[in-house]
């Protein structure tokens, strides 16, 4: 039996075993006003006990696995802990588990912390591990994420030792159990609550609790006094919903806000030039692409699509629209995800795209409408595409339509022709190219077997060269078969007053905001 390679310090378990959180120096409790903490060995006085983010959507629920919105993820990463937590590295480390090991091909013994407390007090264990497991390889909206993973017959070993299953041997289980589609859920809330109760309602094990939600406004959390690690340093966070992405940037630059989790192209030069404002700016799991669904007849020739693709400079869409927080796709995933090739970007051939339609059957070309969330970032990038696939005779008509009822439109499969900002919170290909495989509820649907197989291979496949030279066909693969026009790797951008200090950078776009210090 082979085991998996904790890389986490096992110097004297004890120490390893009872640390706070794996990822951050070790602080001490906030006093109850929520102004005195340690950073590292340095006490500092916290200015204020209270945050203040703004949000792009209102989430339709907080239950981690039953909502796929960014805003959502951003929140429940305040509110939940997984298994195990990845670095910045991409290593995997402790955080509900405290060790765990490789017992056959398809199961993980996790040992799980014992000291752990979820929001209503209840102690977690076990079994609410196991019903988390589950209920996410059941919930449709994570359930193609978690398909790889086995619910019925992940097992309770004994009160805080847990077996969990994979379907087939599964490279990138670990990746998935680290994100927030891994949270684990109090099995008693969640029960008793029902699956849209404990949307509005959620108990976690996290440093933060829901206290209250006033709907198209803001999301209040307040400090979880029985957190088993770190204490968040303040008591009060807020997430205020502010869909106007320029007026998310007023609010932070006027001081409604205090911190942006991702910044406007349009507005990023004049906030990084503000002397008041703080920004940082890497890498990110992000990739934007416009899909093809197969279900649209005009899509169904090769031609076709390849001739959707060519009409594009995507290059000058990029500079034009995302500017320093972008750049242009040269894969059919990010640059930051494990296995990565860079195969593109789209060359743009007017001429060749012209030739391409009236081969398919449009000499003067046709008309074709997009749908996509509501994003002003999307709606600049099309309107520029727009003119472009002019120039061929395409006629695009822009729908913007807001996120709940694309998401529901794609779930229906009645998207044609859509939008998916994409980011691979697990950094790992299988996850990235979810919406690639047959079954899955989006607006891709490209049902071709051959996707299937490869994604089948890679996933079973433990041999790092192996799986590399995997991924790249599927790359290369995908990439030709123009299902999709890769638009851009947009970079993640905070923004943040001066005043915040011992801010961690989280590629993810779903930092934890609980160590945060307020200066004077």
């Amino acid at each position: 039996m082979k085991k998996l390679k904790i890389l986490a310090l096992i110097l004297a378990a004890t120490t390893v075993l009872t640390a706070c959180s794996s990822t951050q120096p070790q602080k001490s409790e906030a006093s109850s006003s929520g102004s005195e903490v340690s950073a590292t060995s340095t006490v500092t006085k916290n200015a204020r006990d209270q945050l203040v983010v703004a949000i792009a959507n209102e989430p339709g629920s907080l239950d981690p696995q039953n909502v796929g919105v960014v805003s959502a993820y951003q929140v429940q990463e305040q509110m939940f802990n997984t298994l195990v937590e990845r670095d910045e590295e991409g290593n995997f480390l402790p955080s509900l588990a405290e060790s765990w090991e490789q017992i056959d091909d398809t199961t993980i013994r996790f040992k799980l912390r014992q000291d752990v407390l979820f929001h209503n007090g209840e102690k977690m264990t076990a079994e609410d591990v196991r019903y988390s497991i589950q209920r996410a390889t059941e919930i449709p909206l994570s359930a193609s994420i978690f398909k790889g993973f086995d619910g019925e017959a992940t097992a309770v070993v004994d009160d805080y030792t847990v077996d969990v299953k994979t379907k087939e041997p599964f490279a990138g289980a670990l990746s998935y159990l680290a994100t927030t589609r891994g949270s684990i859920v109090s099995k008693k809330a969640a029960e008793e609550k029902g699956l849209d109760g404990f949307g509005l309602e959620p108990i976690g094990t996290g440093p933060f609790k829901l206290s209250k939600w006033e709907s198209g406004d803001r999301i209040i959390l307040e400090k979880f006094d029985d957190y088993w690690g770190d204490k968040a340093t303040y008591k009060t966070l807020i997430a205020r919903i502010i869909p106007d992405a320029s007026v998310r940037s007023m609010e932070l630059e006027s001081g409604g806000v205090d911190f942006l989790f991702d910044t406007n192209p349009a507005d990023y030069d004049r906030i990084k030039n503000n002397p008041n404002l703080v920004t940082e700016v890497g890498t990110s799991f992000t990739h934007e692409l416009w899909l093809l669904s197969m279900t649209a007849e005009e899509f169904s020739d090769i031609k076709v699509r390849k001739a959707m693709s060519l009409a594009l400079d995507i290059p000058a869409i990029v500079k034009t629209v995302w500017g320093e927080l972008g750049v242009p796709a040269d894969s059919v995933f990010s640059d930051k995800v494990y296995g990565h090739v860079s195969i593109g970007p789209i060359k743009q051939d007017v001429e060749e795209a012209k030739k391409l339609l009236a081969e398919a059957g449009y000499p003067n070309g046709f008309s074709t409408e997009i749908t996509f969330g509501e994003s002003a970032v999307t709606q600049a990038a099309l309107e520029i595409a727009q003119q472009m696939w002019a120039a061929v005779g395409i006629n695009v008509t822009i729908t913007p339509l807001d996120q709940a009822t694309y998401k529901d439109n794609n779930a229906a499969g009645i998207t044609r022709f859509g939008r998916s900002n994409f980011t691979t919170s697990t950094g790992d290909p299988d996850h990235a190219l979810a919406n690639w495989q047959s079954g899955y509820k989006g607006a891709l649907n490209a049902n071709d077997a051959h996707i299937d197989e490869l994604m089948a291979k890679g996933r079973a496949e433990s041999d790092d060269a192996k799986r590399k030279e995997i991924y790249k066909e599927l790359q290369e693969y995908c990439w030709n078969s123009y299902y999709s026009i890769p638009v851009v790797f947009s970079k993640v951008s905070y923004a943040y007053t001066n005043k915040i200090t011992n801010f961690e950078f989280a590629s993810t776009q779903q930092p934890n905001l609980s160590q945060i210090i307020f200066s004077e």
